[in-house]
């Protein structure tokens, strides 16, 4: 089979149809045109006596009928196209012979109805069909006129008037046609071909960079030549603070109008401000794309319209990856830091403690404390590191009671502070969801952090456990110190940051990290009008509470006097 036989035996496109209903139009015209045709000259006008009008008449009535059938299946039916093309071009060489019979022959000049249906076959079928059309049309003409020749008039003359002639030069003229408009029309046909997959490509390319756009992790903008918003990804309606299904023109103002600034000036980069007036202005960093090469010299030409793509960072989430790839790196190194320094540091420990034993009180003894002491700083470390690295957690019920029952004496002990300086308050009876130890490691942290900024007197620092307003349970640890400053603030949590010439930086972070594990929150909290200046707070999971009548473990502590010289204040909410 070849290939014009198989793309015209294929399933036809769209194109195929409209042609078919093109043509389905034409004929309905030639056969209205037809019936006019006797009316607008008239009987008299018909110099032919072999005119025959009444029979002229009925065939172009059949023909109109024929045609307004044809033209509302190919708009109702758009099925069997090859079977609907054959029998309407059939017909129309049938019905337009009786035509050119009844008219008195092809030297009529009706003869050149042919043309259109052969003309219409040589566009929507195979060349081979398109010829076998052209043969058909030519051999109704032809056996038209021969049969007129052969036939003697009323006058015993033989058809003597060039009838067969003009039928020979119609038919020639059908074939010139057919072989033209086919190979137009393939041409034409093979074009659509390639438009079509071109753009299938188009579509499929643009499906592509809409998904690979859609999931940058980078905001993009596409501005119009006037400065409109023509488009945007979701990171960058998240970035902007537009919600899901919310116009584009619901951008905030200001950034707006600063990124309209931006794609008019000769400036690439900017940073800009996101968020309601008053509250902290998220930062974002905005860069316009600028293409190279020869292909973009014309749209930098003066005059010339184009989109301007801008691309969004949030410099937070910046900040965020930075401080993952951080955590990544200290992650690795975790594991080696117990064998590369554990080791020779409990050598250089051990090597010290047999010389300080070997010396007598003077300054070389003090030398051996200071070896002491700075291998002592450098072991805390390796185990705060460590104690990042091991995140895994088993949780409890924590009566808090209990818990502060033991913990706050071996605190007090630990790091040599008056009983009187930290202040107790429960103010509520339920207990917390989380691991015991890790619990005693984020309160050290927190309290270590506490007693380097609170006062001497009395309660500087307080503990307090409360009810919140979302019935939730919260843990704050408050000192009277001067407070985090604001700038600083952000980077709390973050690993390595300290504002202490010989901290870590390790300590909140570690302390975070621990709540996370137990599923518990940990923010700064700043408190203005208050004798405590801020603090840290803890939200963990609350415990559920018991049945009524069941005694919780540990029994009820309630109304208990803690050890002597805590300042404990049951029921009392801050």
């Amino acid at each position: 089979m070849s290939d014009a036989a198989g793309r015209y035996l294929a399933q036809p496109t769209q194109s195929f149809w409209k042609s078919l209903r093109y043509l389905s139009d034409a004929r309905l015209t030639v056969a209205a045109l037809m019936l006019a045709y006797v009316p607008l000259l008239g009987r008299e006008s018909v110099l032919d006596q072999s005119f025959d009008s009444g029979l002229f008449l009925q065939v172009c009535a059949v023909y109109f009928g024929i045609a307004v059938v044809c033209s509302l299946i190919v708009r109702l039916a758009q099925r069997g196209f090859h079977l609907q093309l054959l029998a309407q071009v059939l017909v129309d060489i049938v019905v337009i012979g009786v035509i050119i019979y009844a008219a008195g022959g092809a030297r009529s000049g009706l003869g050149v109805l042919m043309i259109t249906p052969t003309a219409g076959a040589a566009i929507l079928s195979t060349p081979l069909l398109s010829m076998f059309i052209a043969a058909s049309a030519s051999l109704v003409l032809l056996g038209e006129s021969l049969w007129r020749r052969l036939t003697i008039d009323a006058d015993g003359q033989a058809g003597s008037d060039g009838g067969l002639f003009i039928a020979a030069v119609i038919s020639a003229i059908l074939f010139i046609t057919v072989i033209i408009v086919n190979r137009l029309a393939r041409r034409l046909a093979d074009q659509e071909i390639l438009a079509f997959r071109r753009g299938q490509d188009l579509r499929n390319q643009l499906a592509i960079n809409e998904l690979v756009i859609a999931e940058l992790d980078q905001g993009v903008v596409v501005f119009n030549h006037k400065g409109g918003i023509k488009g945007m990804n979701p990171k960058a309606r998240l970035i902007l603070g537009l919600r899901r299904g919310a116009p584009v023109d619901a951008v905030d103002k200001a950034a707006l109008a600063t990124l309209r600034a931006l794609i008019s000036s000769e400036q690439l980069v900017t940073d800009l401000g996101i968020g309601p007036e008053g509250d902290r202005k998220a930062k974002i960093r905005a860069r316009v794309l600028t293409g190279g090469g020869a292909d973009t010299t014309a749209a930098s030409s003066p005059g010339a319209l184009v989109d301007k793509v801008v691309l969004l960072e949030d410099l937070e989430g910046v900040e965020v990856r930075a401080q993952q790839l951080k955590l990544a790196a200290m992650g690795r190194l975790s594991a080696s830091i117990a064998h590369e320094i554990r080791n020779p540091l409990g050598a250089i420990r051990h090597a010290g403690n047999l010389l300080a034993e070997q010396l007598p009180e003077g300054p070389l003894r003090r030398m051996t404390t200071i070896i002491e002491d700075n291998s002592l700083r450098i072991d805390r470390i390796v185990e705060d590191v460590l104690s990042i690295a091991r995140r895994s957690a088993t949780r409890e019920s924590v009566h808090l009671p209990q818990f502060f029952n033991a913990f706050l004496p071996e605190f007090v002990a630990q790091v040599d502070t008056s009983w009187e300086r930290i202040a107790l308050q429960l103010g509520s009876s339920r207990a917390m969801l989380f691991d015991p130890n890790q619990l005693r490691q984020v309160l050290v942290n927190l309290l270590g952090n506490a007693m380097r900024y609170a006062s001497d007197t009395p309660g500087a620092i307080l503990v307090c456990w409360q009810d919140s307003d979302d019935g939730r349970a919260v843990l704050r640890v408050l000192d009277d110190g001067p407070g985090i400053a604001p700038a600083a603030r952000r980077h709390l949590f973050e690993p390595f940051f300290t504002t202490e010439a010989r901290g870590t930086g390790l300590g909140l972070h570690m302390a975070q990290e621990l709540c996370a594990a137990n599923g518990a929150g940990l923010r700064y909290e700043s408190r203005s009008g208050d004798r405590y200046g801020g603090g840290f707070v803890i939200e963990p999971e609350v415990a559920p509470v018991p049945p009524p009548g069941v005694e919780r473990p540990g029994g009820n502590h309630e109304g208990k006097r803690p050890p002597q010289g805590i300042p404990w204040q049951q029921k009392q909410t801050v």
